[in-house]
């Protein structure tokens, strides 16, 4: 009788130890393994052709468009719940596998905020380029790109 009970919590055991291998391996892929990989992938190139293009309304253009294609991931990572792309940003803060490529994200949404909010804001190329590539490093952190 004690043989069948040890028997018993040996195969609990090792059971819930293959569900939890299980579940870290098919949730390790990608850290936002709801989202469409296409979607994202055929919105980035069209971000990389408007910034290739050069010139002032093209690298707004790409911002803004990065920067909306980011808040898409986020709202796959995390949901949509009413919040805004920044509060979604903090939530997802542990998504991101160092603190730089989260605070480069940052960075580049305050571009596109300023972007948005401030009168005859003017976007250099450098500045462009700069919030392209955060945005380009956050979504290949995520296993996106």
């Amino acid at each position: 009788m004690a043989y069948v009970g040890i028997v018993l919590a040996l195969a609990l055991v090792f059971g819930l130890g293959l569900l939890y291998v299980t579940h870290k391996m098919t949730s390790a892929g990608t850290k936002s393994s709801g989202l469409d990989k296409k979607i994202v992938q055929n919105k980035w190139r069209e971000i990389e052709m408007s910034i290739g293009q050069g010139g002032p309304a093209n690298f707004q253009s790409a911002v803004m468009e990065a920067d909306k294609l980011f808040d898409y991931v986020l709202k796959g990572i995390v949901g949509n719940n009413n919040q805004n792309m920044g509060e979604r940003l903090k939530i997802a803060q542990k998504k991101f596998s160092s603190w730089d490529v989260y605070q480069g994200i940052w960075a580049a949404h305050k571009v596109r905020n300023r972007m948005a909010h401030e009168m005859n804001h003017e976007l250099n190329s450098a500045v462009a380029r700069n919030a392209i590539e955060q945005f380009r490093k956050g979504l290949r952190d995520l296993g996106l790109l």
